[in-house]
């Protein structure tokens, strides 16, 4: 189906007019697949004809509504962010308690709630904690969303196995009624505690009147752009009490400290305090001293290190704009959050000339949030524009091999292997790939040889080490794998 590509722009400028959505250029072909699909479940007969009246017709309330799933974004689920949920308990919930004496219940306000467990985990396990404090305080939550068919199901209460991929045994047991053999649904004291609501971010004035004690805001802002997300965070501020809280994510951290409001890592989130607000108007962001050690970040070959865990200071004292986005695009993938990351990339690309170090790392990760988005042609496309800028890098033909395998692929998989053993004979990822193809092929000596080979240089490292180029693994885990292909050879690597 041929479709102009100026529809798809005129489409993109009225999403950020309604809805805030902001799309990249780059981003057209994406943007038409999810339309596509969207005509295909409203069972839409004319797909060409319904786009053009998407691009050059005015958008009526029952058109943007229509629209609207294609530009809203529904992935989530309970115990989403257990680290910073734990720092909210042990933390942040016994200093609120020790200032709270003019009230009876905390309120919380969860911004972009989707279809709900965000709000339902807070109420569940801030409740447990308030509980085992003796406190008599009460939690009163209230949760917004712009999409109408989230916050039905959000209403509803009724979530299917994925919702609980985070969570215990029992804890689905504790707040859930089973339904079915597939289907769980809030227990009815739960389930009446959260006032579900629509709310747009871009609209100035929320649905209710009330200050809060927190505010969650995760993973929403990076679908806006840079000045709507600064005003938003604004809006955030104006609404909490005077020790208030707002937690963000940590791939928005840098929307708080380039509109002059610092705050502080809280696990791998990040915290803006209420007090920020003076300091802000003022330009001059304050500085929190750090209250606890944090370990050193890991190390990842080739890019800037991920530091989910960082030292509790502003980032904008610690990184330049660049690297903070280059820092928290590597971490919405290491999230599984691939269409973060691609808008952080284009921020990236955007913020300033790139030597040519960075071009070749930009090209790097933006094959490989192609290949996260199961868009095999697009990431095969980055990767040989950045061989015809560096055609001497191993990690590139390390990629190459990898996307190889994916499409098996496995005679060009071998070759790009070879190419990159060629430029770096210890790359350990390349020599334990290698082992994998060749044991798929029945090459079985030629495979024993290549995990002993991968055994023997895993051996000069620690074994809490990164493995280079290995996307997280250390050498603990990395061992665990040769073992296992060492099992189905029936040898074993370490006598």
């Amino acid at each position: 189906m041929n479709i102009p590509m100026e529809w798809i722009s005129h489409i993109m400028t009225k999403a950020q007019q309604h809805f805030g959505a902001s799309y990249q250029p780059d981003q057209h072909r994406d943007l038409l697949r999810r339309l596509q699909w969207r005509a295909q479940e409203l069972g839409i007969k004319n797909t060409k004809a319904w786009l053009q009246k998407a691009a050059l017709k005015q958008w009526d309330s029952e058109l943007a509504q229509l629209l609207l799933p294609v530009f809203t974004v529904g992935e989530t689920y309970f115990c989403r962010d257990p680290k910073a949920t734990q720092w909210l308990i042990d933390e942040w919930l016994p200093k609120r308690l020790a200032v709270t004496t003019s009230t009876t219940r905390l309120k919380i306000w969860s911004a972009g709630c989707c279809s709900g467990e965000e709000a339902y985990s807070m109420l569940f396990q801030l409740s447990e904690a308030l509980s085992q404090q003796k406190s008599s305080l009460s939690l009163q939550i209230w949760a917004t969303d712009l999409n109408p068919a989230f916050l039905a199901k959000a209403k509803l209460g009724i979530y299917k196995a994925a919702s609980f991929r985070n969570c215990t045994p029992e804890f689905k047991q504790r707040y859930f009624d089973e339904i079915d053999t597939t289907s769980w649904q809030v227990k009815t004291e739960w389930r009446n505690s959260i006032q579900f609501m629509p709310f747009n971010f871009l609209d100035s004035t929320p649905p209710f009147a009330d200050s809060f004690d927190l505010i969650l805001c995760r993973n929403v802002l990076m679908y806006f752009s840079s000045t709507q997300a600064e005003q938003i965070v604004q809006r955030f501020l104006h609404r909490l009490d005077a020790d208030g809280l707002l937690l963000l994510g940590a791939v928005e951290a840098s929307l708080a400290t380039q509109s002059c409001h610092s705050g502080f890592w809280a696990a791998d989130n990040y915290a803006v305090p209420m007090q920020t607000q003076a300091a802000a108007i003022l330009a001059t962001p304050s500085i929190k001293p750090a209250t606890k050690k944090i370990t050193a970040a890991k190390k990842q070959s080739g890019f800037p290190a991920i530091r989910p865990l960082a030292p509790v200071v502003p980032l904008q004292e610690k990184l330049s704009p660049k690297q903070l986005l280059w820092q928290q695009l590597h971490e919405a993938r290491r999230q599984g959050q691939p269409a973060v990351a691609q808008q952080l990339a284009l921020r990236y690309f955007e913020s300033g000339p790139l030597s040519l170090q960075e071009q070749q790392q930009y090209h790097l990760v933006q094959a490989q949030i192609c290949a996260d988005l199961q868009l095999s042609s697009e990431a095969r496309s980055w990767l040989n524009q950045l061989l015809d800028l560096h055609p001497d890098s191993a990690q590139s033909y390390l990629f190459s091999a990898q996307l190889y395998i994916q499409q098996q692929l496995p005679e060009q998989a071998f070759t790009a292997l070879q190419k990159a053993l060629y430029l770096e004979p210890d790359l350990i990822i390349a020599h334990l790939l290698r082992a994998q193809l060749l044991l798929q092929t029945e090459q079985r000596p030629a495979a024993l040889k290549a995990l002993r080979l991968c055994s023997q240089l895993l051996s000069s490292y620690a074994p809490d080490q990164q493995v280079p180029c290995s996307d997280g693994l250390n050498v603990h885990q990395m061992n665990l794998i040769c073992d296992q292909l060492a099992k189905e050879l029936s040898v074993c690597l370490h006598p």
